[in-house]
């Protein structure tokens, strides 16, 4: 009996694993040893604690790691402690081209400052600030580039003010439509 090794020339997609915080690197070794075909981007970042300075890899992506899997495998790596769920978009499976893993492991080559912003703010969204001097405050996003401008209104005296805010400052507080 003769296996059939030839894919049909179309590679197997990359799929979106979440699992839990901080459990990234030991799921990629239990997929490896499942024989599953997983990447894990890594980071190098300096930490620094009030005694001493370390450099520590960590993902680039937190909770995310990315499969090739047959469909018919899917639910093996369920049978990992820490995988919680495959991403989802536009009611399938997120996929990830080839193309995109392969700008990631660029990323993850260079030896530069990287740092992951999540973009999930859009021009309109009601906004509250988490931290630093205007933590507490709430207003609008009003322009969208690196940092956000948001209107804060001071409706006693009727006026609004306008201040750019780190994205990574803000959290959307949107009702969920």
């Amino acid at each position: 009996m003769q296996l059939n090794t030839d894919r049909s020339s179309k590679p197997l997609p990359w799929l979106v694993i979440v699992t839990r915080t901080r459990y990234e690197k030991m799921v990629a070794k239990q997929l490896e040893r499942l024989g599953i075909s997983c990447y894990l981007p890594l980071k190098k970042t300096l930490n620094q604690w009030h005694d001493r300075k370390k450099w520590v890899t960590t993902p680039l992506l937190s909770s995310y790691l990315f499969v090739q899997i047959e469909a018919s495998e899917r639910n093996r790596v369920f049978d990992v402690p820490g995988v919680l769920r495959y991403l989802r978009n536009d009611g399938g499976y997120a996929q990830i081209s080839e193309a995109e893993i392969e700008r990631i492991q660029a990323i993850c080559a260079y030896h530069g400052a990287v740092e992951v912003m999540q973009d999930n703010l859009s021009k309109g969204d009601d906004v509250a600030v988490k931290e630093g001097v205007f933590k507490g405050f709430t207003g609008k996003v009003v322009e969208k580039s690196n940092n956000k401008y948001i209107k804060i209104a001071l409706k006693s005296i009727n006026a609004q003010i306008l201040v750019q805010i780190p994205q990574e400052q803000l959290m959307c507080i949107n009702e969920p439509k």
